[in-house]
């Protein structure tokens, strides 16, 4: 089995800037107006912040996730301090959050059962919708991603990259044939640090999670 790894370390968590004078809450979509950081966000503010939309927020908050309050016109509002603390214990979280992607279902069951640790939490996902929808609704540490022939794989790693609450999460990707050498210049640009054939060595896919895990740590 071959693999290869990208040197350094992903940043751990996402970094909330709520500080912010009346000019630069405008930039991000933010009226404030007093000269402070603003008291409450709407869902769509709270999103922008995160990286995520604003009916993941609303999602949070009618799970009771996400302490908001509904206004007599129908609207939410989130506190700042109820947002902050909302993030630190997401990040927090003990266990590390492993996400599994491949539209085959033998190869995310082969994955999944190599993976399962008490210490992880999995989350598995058979399209490129249900993996998106998982990643707005927690914050994987830790992401395998199948090329399975499309361009799938490639569009998922692409968003986490974009998104501010999973940007920094490492990736592992696994592919039935070799990588172009176009394809591992594209996997560098992204910062995907690891690469291994199917089907997997499970002895080389399990020394691949401690060398991210420590990377996270």
């Amino acid at each position: 089995m071959k693999s290869k790894a990208r040197s350094g370390h992903a940043k751990k968590g996402p970094k909330l800037e709520l500080k912010v004078d009346a000019k630069q809450a405008r930039k991000m979509g933010i009226d404030a107006e007093s000269k402070g950081p603003p008291k409450t966000l709407s869902p769509n503010q709270a999103g922008r912040v995160l990286g995520v939309t604003g009916e993941a927020v609303k999602r949070w908050i009618y799970d009771r996730r996400l302490p908001a309050t509904k206004l007599t016109n129908g609207y939410w509002r989130i506190k700042v301090d109820d947002l902050e603390r909302f993030i630190k214990c997401r990040v927090s979280a003990p266990k590390t959050r492993v996400l599994i992607y491949s539209s085959d279902p033998a190869t995310l069951e082969s994955l999944s059962s190599i993976v399962a640790h008490e210490e992880r939490e999995l989350l598995v996902a058979g399209s490129l919708l249900d993996a998106l929808l998982k990643c707005q609704d927690v914050y994987p540490n830790m992401m395998l991603i199948t090329m399975d022939g499309d361009a799938q794989g490639w569009k998922l790693i692409e968003r986490i990259r974009q998104a501010a609450h999973v940007r920094p999460a490492s990736v592992l990707l696994f592919s039935t044939k070799e990588l172009s050498e176009a394809d591992l210049d594209r996997a560098l640009e992204l910062n995907v640090q690891g690469y291994l054939r199917l089907p997997v060595d499970k002895d080389a896919l399990l020394m691949e999670l401690e060398r991210l895990s420590r990377g996270n740590t």
